[in-house]
């Protein structure tokens, strides 16, 4: 596994013994990015004490000195789908596609959004997806993290294609985009 990211600010590797230690973290409100999993694993828990801080993110001013222990699980889901032109229902290369958390707790956090890329086929793959309610939306043109602005989503709420995600289960859907900049 590779490093743990609080803030942006500290990073560390673990050690032989699975340990690691965060130097120079600030007293602050943080998120914990884990990288360098390995294919078909993901962050299932990130325990401060006895509370599970992964989607409410560490509030380290009001926190003791104690472990932070990050639980990783080998079954991450997978996605796999095509993208379409509504207006030709033909494949769409090139294409923007994001899983949106539909969690409201998850809504905030970065790391529980998925984007990719549909390649010459118009086809994507979406792998190392915590379990969760999802929702895919695919787009022609995007500005990047426009996706995770509640302003720019709500009225393409309904346009989203419904992912519910398990341990290890793989959907195939397709999405159909509408030939605009920007849309759902």
């Amino acid at each position: 596994m590779g490093g743990m990211f609080m803030g942006g600010m500290s990073s560390s590797r673990l050690k032989a013994d699975r340990s690691f230690v965060l130097q120079g973290a600030a007293a602050d409100s943080l998120n914990v990015v884990v990288s360098g999993l390995p294919d078909g694993f993901y962050v299932k828990a990130i325990k401060w004490g006895e509370v599970d801080v992964l989607a409410t993110g560490l509030d380290a001013s009001k926190a003791v000195a104690q472990p932070l222990e990050i639980v990783v699980s080998p079954n991450a889901a997978e996605v796999k789908g095509t993208v379409q032109n509504s207006k030709t229902n033909q494949p769409a290369p090139g294409a923007t596609v994001v899983l949106v958390p539909q969690e409201k707790e998850r809504r905030e956090q970065s790391t529980f959004y998925k984007m990719t890329t549909a390649d010459q086929h118009g086809s994507y793959t979406f792998q190392g997806v915590p379990p969760g309610d999802y929702k895919a939306f695919a787009w022609e043109d995007l500005e990047m993290g426009a996706y995770m602005d509640p302003d720019f989503m709500k009225p393409l709420e309904s346009k989203g294609e419904p992912v519910l995600k398990h341990d290890s289960s793989t959907n195939t859907l397709i999405r159909r985009y509408r030939q605009r900049k920007s849309g759902g």
